[in-house]
């Protein structure tokens, strides 16, 4: 289910040109292999989907710390974080 759920958020959000989608993850330097391939809808490669690793914390403090590496670190407008943590 986690991987389907992947694979359509990854195919919503590339139909954007101005979009930029991530995985936030609890691992550092979680390498592009650690998803099965079938999280990655067609002409999507792992190696182009960067890692964000997740701040400490609990649910809030994690979706706080990758809305503000978005907006302030990596210079984005808008955020949008959709995931299965997200409530």
């Amino acid at each position: 289910l986690a991987t389907a759920f992947i694979s359509d958020s990854l195919r919503c959000v590339r139909q954007f040109a101005w979009a930029l989608p991530v995985l936030a993850t609890t691992e550092d330097g979680i390498p592009a292999d650690a998803f099965p391939l079938e999280a990655f809808p067609p002409g999507v490669s792992p190696e182009s989907v960067p890692r964000w690793l997740q701040p400490e914390g609990d649910l809030g403090e994690k979706l706080e710390g990758i809305v503000r590496r978005g907006l302030e670190e990596e210079g984005a407008e808008v955020v949008i974080a959709i995931g299965a943590d997200s409530p």
